[in-house]
């Protein structure tokens, strides 16, 4: 385990940064047959648990108990807070997928091509807006999707039995969710914090240091930038998790987290504000403070209080206290792209159903049930075609697993004690592929995990049908080969799409911006939401794609010049009645409109940058703010001239 860094404060000194940091140390976790053994607990703990979750639902009668130990592998996560998460949005998702299960079986049980045309809609619409959200707010959004297949469909021929198949799938959720609860407590199960905490420490780190080199080289690297911005965002998640357990500590995460996306892009600033052309030098030097240990920019300043910022963030997560005013992290998600992997996902399952329906197949309907659902399940994948293929080896092997243990281990018994020691091997096992480090083997425990207790099916008591066992493993089988045929031929969108979509997005941003449109975010979480769009642009194309490079400048480009002017716009809401004059206001605002350098310039230079008195301080830090805009717009003019032809004056 590593122990955490314990950051020493950087100080910021005319453009230099000096950082020292206490050496990390580790110990080796122990390890059983080269494993180390929090695997082996994580294994055991989820065994146990579904287990107890089975016995609860054959206890109280519960058809479809098998659902209960799918619950449990669903939930198979190593930190509490990552559960419960789950476990809530899990819960309210089966409940929306039941309604919609009961609506479209009432609508449409006597018309199959409408009923899958219903359903390929409505899962579509599930991965639409799942695509919009992340982490497990997305898992529940696909899981209302594939509910209505794994409630409606199945009783396709009986539409009757939908409302108490749904009644009875939630009890054995509920059942779920409560021994996975109890477990954790029982069994001591981490709590996700130490995880948030190490993952906002390593960020800390990680940003001092490209802080600390880009201002000792001139500039930020812009490709290690948004590597940074992918990390940053990339907590989202974690953060998320860890509120069910403390919104004290996530609330100061968040505050960590957006800080440190604000010191970026000061460092940035600072970096271009020294690339400014010479002419400028008059007017920066106005904006400069003087302080005790000699002349300090704007920029600089700001940096040094971001670092602050971000300093006491960490500390009040360690100490448990929660920030005065804690920032949102709103995420930033492409409609466009959204609606594509929607349209993807909805045409794979219903071309694949109709081809399942018009095969005259019997028991079709256990295909498109597996069909439905991973392809939900992959739609929240960065590359849902490769989890589409990874599934055309998980769900064949949970299908042998199953085999063996049916047929060769239990063949035949039916005493509870003699499953759970029969379902202990696999079960770990999965676990075991599911907590390693290795992207695909990961994915195949995932998968292992969760389709044997369906394929299985523990019932009370047990039904030993050789043939019912082949037929849904082939079907399933043959659902998931279909789905990754159909997602590898209909293509995602192009790295070249996915760009231009991504960067008129974010210049439909900074025009708002520059028009005055106000919205809710403030300075730091518009921030934010560029650092996720930027992170997302990173992640398309090749590290050495010339055009991958390109974008990410352009992209940098708009998120400096859109930081900067929401800092205007947000010191000048601030300013109080009279601070200043009507014509100094529309000054400022038309500079802004028009974008104007040399307007921008003469506004700032109209605006008070020195003053003594504290009831000047808002209008300073407006005039420089715009001072900030200027040389922004005179650094990255004959990038925005060819992004947004007329926006900045010569």
């Amino acid at each position: 385990m590593l122990e955490l860094l314990d950051l020493s404060e950087p100080w910021i000194r005319g453009g230099a940064v000096v950082h020292m940091s206490s050496e990390m140390t580790a110990t080796r976790p122990l390890s059983f047959a080269g494993l180390a053994l929090p695997r082996w607990f994580f294994g055991m703990r989820v065994w146990v648990t579904m287990m107890l979750a089975l016995y609860a639902a054959f206890w109280l009668q519960i058809d479809g108990a098998s659902s209960a130990a799918v619950t449990v592998a669903i939930l198979a996560l190593p930190t509490r807070g990552q559960a419960l998460e789950k476990a809530l949005y899990r819960f309210g998702a089966t409940l929306v997928g039941v309604t919609a299960s009961i609506a479209i079986s009432g609508l449409f049980s006597q018309q199959r091509d409408l009923f899958v045309l219903a359903y390929a809609g409505w899962l579509g619409l599930c991965v639409f807006v799942a695509n919009l959200l992340d982490g497990n707010r997305a898992y529940g959004a696909v899981l209302s999707g594939y509910t209505v297949a794994i409630v409606s469909v199945m009783k396709v021929d009986s539409p009757q039995d939908v409302f108490m198949t749904g009644m009875n799938r939630g009890a054995a959720i509920a059942i779920g969710i409560a021994t996975v609860a109890l477990v954790n407590d029982l069994f001591a199960a981490p709590n996700v914090f130490p995880k948030a905490l190490a993952g906002v420490s390593d960020a800390r780190q990680e940003v001092l240091d490209l802080v600390r080199n880009g201002l000792r080289d001139g500039t930020l690297d812009i490709s290690q930038t948004a590597d940074t911005f992918k990390a940053l965002t990339a907590l989202h998640p974690t953060i998320s998790a860890l509120a069910a357990e403390s919104r004290t500590g996530a609330a100061a995460a968040r505050s960590t987290v957006a800080a440190l996306v604000d010191e970026i892009m000061a460092a940035r600033a600072a970096g271009l504000g020294e690339a400014a052309s010479a002419e400028t030098a008059q007017e920066r030097s106005r904006a400069a403070v003087t302080d005790a240990d000699g002349v300090e920019t704007v920029e600089s300043r700001a940096l040094a209080e971001r670092d602050r910022r971000a300093a006491q963030g960490l500390a009040d997560m360690k100490a448990g206290r929660r920030p005065a005013q804690p920032p949102g992290l709103p995420l930033f998600r492409s409609r466009r792209l959204a609606a594509r992997k929607a349209f993807r996902v909805g045409a794979a399952v219903a071309l694949s159903s109709l081809f399942f329906i018009y095969s005259s197949w019997p028991q079709t309907s256990i295909a498109f049930t597996f069909l439905g659902a991973v392809a939900a399940l992959s739609s929240t994948m960065p590359n849902p075609k490769g989890f589409s293929i990874l599934a055309c080896l998980g769900i064949p092997l949970a299908a042998l697993t199953v085999g063996i243990t049916e047929f060769l281990v239990l063949d035949g018994v039916d005493q509870y004690p003699l499953l759970c020691i029969a379902l202990a091997p696999p079960v770990v096992g999965a676990c075991l592929l599911q907590s390693s480090s290795n992207q695909k083997l990961a994915v195949i425990g995932f998968l292992v995990l969760v389709f044997v207790p369906v394929l299985l099916s523990p019932s009370n008591p047990q039904n030993y049908n050789p043939q019912s066992y082949l037929t849904v493993s082939i079907l399933a089988t043959t659902g998931v080969l279909a789905l990754a045929f159909w997602l590898t031929l209909l293509t995602p969108a192009s790295d070249a799409q996915q760009r231009r979509w991504l960067l008129r997005s974010a210049k439909a941003d900074l025009s708002a911006a520059l028009r005055g449109r106000r919205d809710r975010l403030t300075p730091s979480e518009a921030a934010y939401r560029s650092a996720d769009r930027i992170g997302q642009l990173a992640a398309v194309g090749a590290g050495d794609d010339p055009a991958r490079t390109e974008a990410l400048a352009d992209a940098f480009a708009i998120a400096d010049l859109d930081h900067a002017v929401r800092r205007v716009r947000y010191a000048l809401v601030r300013l109080a009645p009279g601070s200043m004059d009507g014509k100094a206001s529309a000054d400022v605002q038309d500079a802004l409109a028009g974008m104007d350098v040399a307007a921008l310039r003469a506004a700032a230079d109209s605006l008070p940058t020195r003053s003594d008195s504290r009831a000047d301080d808002a209008v300073r830090q407006a005039g420089r703010a715009l001072m900030l805009v200027a040389d922004l717009a005179a650094a990255h003019r004959p990038a925005l001239q060819r992004l947004m032809p007329g926006l900045v004056a010569a």
